[in-house]
């Protein structure tokens, strides 16, 4: 049955997302000062950075912090999106999430939490109990800023090496009617490249390439949520352009979610962004140097002053990773959607034959910060502003991207016309900010004071939700 059919019916919508799960703990910088002004020393734990720690620095983070964290709670962009996605939508939508959980204190939390939502953990082998030896839960340690930025120590455990291809099987996709996947799933099981067009040999897929695999030949919808990280260096078959090939997976993909500075980061080819990345740190330009703010609103031109950035370069930097200027990215966006139309997913393939049964109407809803977010599709780019909030309020920003698309989703699920979905979002997105944990506990009183008239849709069941939406 269709994505469309179920939404007609009394039936849930079924989506099936895979990810690592993370146990985040947000903590002040000023509750571990040495270990802060210790890795600032080497260039690391600045403001807007993220870093990998070894085992012995996550024990040291996890002693020097103790108790005096400001919150712990489960995380990851899947696991914040499904979860918001659940608390608004209820029975509406049923999660199945593929990840790996261990015996530890923090892998049991993420359970509770995932029962508590009724989000469905998949039996993969290593979370069999006797398995063994037993695998580790991921952990973010978040240090906010006085500032409200933060900077990002990851410890990444040892579930992800147990999320192998053979635990991807084509009756999960099956029963599944969205797939919804993260861009960083490569990255993070350091896999080849996302399948296309259904073409691959079976052994040579990755986890990630198996589930995009069944997706394409069952005509699934999917879900694409931009890869985080900014350098792609990491992925495997090195000899392509590797930003090509998260294209590649954005023109079959029904929605396409992201920040600006990710989707300028999927329009850059490697060379460049390698190029840009050396000069930057050969001039020891750090994060701070190009955050723009109230005291530094045009940091790009300061560094100019400054001689540390030419002309040329700063052409560039603009195109690659200024997060207020991404406009080349979202031009080069609407003419991939407006030439290269969802593919037929089974159209002639030797492989898989079937026809796609999704939607072939794409959408691309990019976050701005406190610039707003742009909807792009194949009739243009359009952009909304964002919802205000006093810089006051703003508690905590952890997930309030992943609220965001969670947001647009719920907007997208009931056909609402694209400037209420990134309304929706942005309206989430900043809830979640006056809130301090990583996602937000109820969405549905957003909707109910922002968004009377949707209400009645939202709180519609099954065909009754179909009939409110007009479909």
């Amino acid at each position: 049955m269709s994505f469309t059919d179920r939404v007609r019916r009394n039936d849930p919508l079924r989506i099936l997302t895979a990810d690592t799960l993370i146990t985040d703990y947000i903590v002040k910088d000023g509750v571990i000062p040495e270990l802060v002004a210790r890795y600032q020393k080497d260039g690391k734990l600045l403001p807007d950075s993220k870093m990998q720690i070894t085992r012995d620095e996550y024990e040291q983070f996890k002693k020097q912090i103790g108790d005096r964290y400001e919150t712990k709670a489960p995380g990851g962009s899947s696991f914040n999106t499904s979860l918001t996605l659940r608390r608004a939508l209820g029975d509406k939508v049923e999660v199945s999430f593929m990840g790996v959980l261990g015996e530890d204190e923090d892998s049991q939390r993420i359970l509770s939490d995932l029962q508590k939502a009724d989000i469905k953990l998949v039996p993969l082998s290593a979370n069999d109990d006797q398995f063994a030896p037993r695998p580790e839960a991921a952990t973010s340690f978040v240090v906010m800023y006085p500032d409200r930025r933060r900077a990002v120590a990851s410890y990444p455990g040892t579930s992800k090496s147990y999320l192998r291809p053979t635990e991807v099987k084509e009756n999960l996709v099956s029963d599944a009617d969205v797939v919804f996947l993260q861009g960083s799933l490569w990255q993070k099981l350091d896999e080849t490249f996302p399948v296309h067009n259904g073409h691959a040999e079976e052994h040579a897929l990755g986890f990630a390439d198996k589930l995009m695999k069944y997706r394409w030949s069952l005509g699934k919808e999917l879900w694409f949520a931009l890869p985080t990280q900014q350098n792609y260096g990491t992925i495997k078959r090195s000899h392509h352009d590797k930003a090509a090939h998260f294209r590649h997976v954005m023109a079959e993909s029904n929605v396409i979610l992201g920040n600006s500075e990710e989707l300028a980061r999927a329009y850059t080819n490697d060379n460049e962004y390698e190029e840009i990345a050396r000069i930057i740190k050969e001039r020891g330009i750090t994060a701070t140097d190009l955050k723009q703010d109230d005291t530094n609103p045009d940091p790009i031109a300061r560094l100019v002053e400054q001689e540390k950035l030419t002309a040329d370069e700063v052409r560039r930097y603009d195109f690659i990773n200024h997060s207020v200027q991404a406009q080349t990215a979202f031009e080069r966006m609407h003419q991939t959607l407006a030439k290269e139309p969802l593919l037929a997913a089974g159209k002639d393939d030797k492989h898989h034959g079937g026809a796609w049964k999704g939607s072939t109407n794409q959408v691309a809803f990019i976050t701005c910060g406190k610039q707003g977010s742009v909807v792009i599709t194949k009739d243009g780019t359009r952009h909304f502003p964002a919802a205000v909030i006093d810089k006051n309020d703003i508690k905590n920003t952890v997930g309030a991207g992943d609220t965001a698309f969670a947001g647009f989703l719920t907007g997208y699920i009931h056909k609402e016309p694209h400037a209420d979905c990134a309304k929706m979002a942005s309206e989430l997105a900043c809830a979640k900010l006056r809130h301090n944990g990583a996602t937000l506990p109820d969405p549905k009183a957003v909707f109910h004071h922002h968004f009377p008239a949707f209400v009645p849709k939202l709180e519609a069941g099954g065909r009754g939700a179909a009939q409110a939406a007009g479909i």
